[in-house]
């Protein structure tokens, strides 16, 4: 990446895609969430705590992921109910 910002004199903002990173970062954040309240509310022994909890994680990144990229497909002002038809 130093390389191409040398020679090529293109800025980080060009060669990282910047909004996907953000939005990926902020996904696996708000999955953590429920992740822990699950570890920490259920009380289990290690090996099922990291099950439930990874678990959890999995389908809450899923989700959020899913949620994310449909934002990002339909057209400006076209609302959820509208796109489902």
């Amino acid at each position: 990446m130093l390389f191409a910002v040398l020679v090529l004199g293109a800025g980080s903002a060009v060669l990282l895609p910047w909004g996907g990173l953000a939005s990926s970062l902020l996904c696996a954040v708000a999955a953590a969430l429920p992740a822990i309240l699950v570890k920490e509310s259920l009380g289990l022994r290690p090996l099922s705590s990291l099950l439930a909890t990874g678990a959890v994680y999995a389908l809450a990144y899923a989700a959020l992921t899913f949620v994310v990229r449909a934002a990002r497909q339909r057209p400006a002002g076209v609302s959820v109910l509208e796109a489902q038809r």
